[in-house]
């Protein structure tokens, strides 16, 4: 999915009222259980290893804050699901390189960084997203909603007003190209998939093309969300012999 950096969604580097141990455990409830979570909820300071210094060589300060914490995050989480030290460079679209045998994801919102990793084992592909709960505004909602999702979006705020449904959908197909890029390879557009999102805290996500793992291709993304603290949190997975485990 192309970028889009939502308008009104404030940045910055102070830390937050948010506590990351608590968003983590959030975070968790989302994944399978063989999932390692880790997340804080102020910029770090880390030594990065080559691969992850040259990634942000040209970058802003702001931007480095951002990318050496959250790799600070993948690491830890990494060490947890004792994972020898690596450096964790940045691929052609962005994604991070984890090393063989792991599948992975990083989030960044302000007051929120984040990284989820598991053996690939036991989970074929994981991606998680954070978003401030905030309406989208409508240029944006425009860019990355279908017309089915925002006709699907507007029944959804008259039956529930206080959930930012348009940012969930915005924040689910964050996580689905995450978990899906890695896995195909192939550039996804927020306009070839068609997502439903639920009351029951779970969401749906429709492929355009299949997404090929070991048990065979997947057409349909499934994945959970909750609101914590004024952030939103969405994840999606695919562990072997399912798309998306039952807890």
């Amino acid at each position: 999915m192309r970028h889009v950096d939502p308008a009104g969604t404030p940045r910055g580097d102070a830390p937050d009222h948010r506590d990351g141990s608590s968003a983590a455990r959030q975070f968790a409830a989302l994944l399978p259980h063989a999932a390692v979570v880790e997340a804080v909820s102020h910029n770090v300071t880390e030594r990065l290893g080559p691969a992850e210094a040259a990634a942000v060589a040209a970058a802003v300060p702001s931007r480095v804050a951002e990318f050496t914490t959250g790799r600070a995050c993948a690491h830890e989480a990494l060490r947890r699901l004792g994972v020898p030290a690596a450096s964790i460079g940045r691929g052609g679209r962005g994604e991070p390189l984890w090393p063989a045998g792991v599948v992975g994801s990083i989030t960044h919102c302000d007051g929120l960084r984040a990284a989820a990793v598991a053996r690939r084992g036991e989970v074929t592909g994981v991606g998680i997203d954070a978003e401030p709960h905030l309406p989208l505004p409508v240029d944006v909602a425009d860019l990355t909603l279908t017309p089915p999702e925002r006709r699907r979006v507007a029944q959804l705020g008259a039956a529930v007003p206080d959930v930012a449904w348009d940012r969930v959908v915005f924040s689910l197909k964050e996580a689905t190209y995450k978990l899906w890029y890695p896995l195909r390879r192939e550039w996804l557009g927020f306009e070839e998939v068609d997502a439903a999102v639920h009351t029951d805290g779970t969401f749906t996500v429709d492929l355009p093309r299949p997404l090929p793992t070991p048990d065979g291709d997947v057409r349909v993304v499934r994945g959970r969300w909750a609101v914590t603290d004024g952030l939103l949190f969405t994840a999606a997975a695919l562990t072997p012999g399912m798309s998306f485990p039952q807890r």
